[in-house]
């Protein structure tokens, strides 16, 4: 069962989906990783005007290694990396699946590019796995993605700022959001002291 995504009604009805979702958080709290539960209820992640949060952002790149390990290297092992522009053009979001149980992504038009990441939630499978599904928006509905990582993988989430060559679609300049680490952003939950260096999903 899904939330906030777009079949769920999230366009008509916002704080219905928000709340239906924050009681599936509530109710699968001892069963979530609790990083990955910190990242769902934190209050900006899911806030539009945080530079952090990923609604809006534009995908630059995706990584997808297979590794092997053992004599002939017949163990694999599926990891995943996501980085975009982040929604006010002022730095990078990049989040990280060291160890992914299954993915399936799907683009129905994509001469443009994915267009922006629109919404997402992370919840658990009916076999007790972190699902993280995205959907991604242009002119029309272009994409969708859903990622399944090993719940005892430590994935992560992390902002960086820096100066990037276009303005934002949302207001020509950014407020400042520095941690006290030699300048460098970076983004955890809030439970997490800042300067860690990322907060992990799973």
């Amino acid at each position: 069962m899904t939330y906030l995504l777009a079949a769920d009604g999230r366009d008509d009805d916002v704080a219905g989906a928000f709340a239906r979702y924050h009681d599936h958080l509530a109710s699968s709290r001892d069963l979530f990783p609790p990083s990955a539960y910190a990242l769902a209820t934190s209050g900006w992640y899911f806030s539009f005007s945080d530079h952090r949060c990923p609604h809006d952002s534009w995908l630059e790149s995706l990584s997808l290694t297979e590794l092997g390990s053992e004599a002939r290297g017949e163990t694999r092992k599926v990891s995943m990396r996501v980085r975009l522009v982040g929604a006010y053009r002022d730095g990078y979001i990049e989040l990280t699946y060291p160890r992914v149980f299954r993915y399936r992504m799907s683009v129905d038009d994509g001469e443009r590019g994915h267009g922006d990441w629109r919404y997402d939630e992370l919840r658990l499978s009916a076999d007790g796995h972190v699902v993280h599904e995205i959907e991604w928006r242009g002119r029309n509905q272009t994409g969708s993605w859903l990622i399944e990582p090993r719940m005892s993988s430590s994935g992560g989430y992390r902002f960086e700022r820096c100066s990037l060559p276009m303005r934002s679609r949302r207001r020509a300049c950014a407020t400042s959001l520095r941690s006290e680490h030699a300048g460098v952003p970076i983004v955890v939950p809030r439970h997490i002291e800042a300067g860690v260096g990322r907060a992990p999903l799973c």
